[in-house]
C-alpha cells in the first residue's frame, strides 16, 4: 500500500509506532493498519470499531490489499476487547477529546508501561493533556499535521 493512500493526518502516527502489536481504534476503512502492516511496520494489526458499517469497510480493504494474514478486524467499544491481544501501540485518532479520555479510562491495562498511546483528538486537546497528566501518563512526544 503506497502512503499516498493515508492522510497526512493518519501518516503523522507512523513515526510514532514502535512495531510490534498495532491497535487502530475506531479504524473506519483500516487504511492505517493495512499500510502498518504491508510496509513491515508492525508484525499484526487489530482494526476495531464501535460500528458494523466501518468495519465491514475496513474488512473489504484488507482483503483487497491482501494483509488478511497481518490485520484482523474486531468489534468493540473502544478498547474493551483489545486487552487479549497484548497490543504494544494503541491508536485513538479523529474522535473528540471526550471521548479518547473516556475510551483510555475504560481500559486500565493501557497504564502498562509496555503500552504506547498515540493520540489524535479532533476537539479539546487540552483535556486530553489534563486527563494524560492527572492520570499518570507521560507525554512523550508530539506533532502537527496539515
Amino acid at each position: 500500500m503506497r502512503n499516498n493512500l493515508l492522510s497526512n493526518r493518519l501518516m503523522s502516527a507512523v513515526g510514532f509506532v514502535r512495531g510490534g502489536v498495532f491497535a487502530d481504534v475506531g479504524t473506519d476503512h483500516g487504511y492505517l493498519p493495512i499500510y502498518l502492516y504491508k510496509n513491515n511496520k508492525i508484525k499484526k494489526a487489530i482494526a476495531a470499531d464501535i460500528n458494523p458499517m466501518p468495519l465491514e469497510s475496513a474488512k473489504r480493504n484488507i482483503s483487497k490489499q491482501n494483509a488478511a494474514d497481518g490485520v484482523v478486524t474486531l468489534l468493540s467499544d473502544g478498547l474493551e476487547k483489545l486487552e487479549q491481544y497484548a497490543p504494544d501501540d494503541v491508536a485513538i485518532f479523529g474522535m473528540g477529546g471526550e471521548l479518547v479520555c473516556r475510551i483510555i479510562g475504560n481500559a486500565p491495562w493501557v497504564r502498562n508501561s509496555g503500552v504506547r498511546l498515540i493520540l489524535q483528538p479532533m476537539t479539546k486537546q487540552e483535556e486530553v493533556r489534563e486527563y494524560l497528566l492527572s492520570s499518570g501518563f507521560s507525554i512523550v512526544d508530539e506533532t502537527l499535521s496539515e
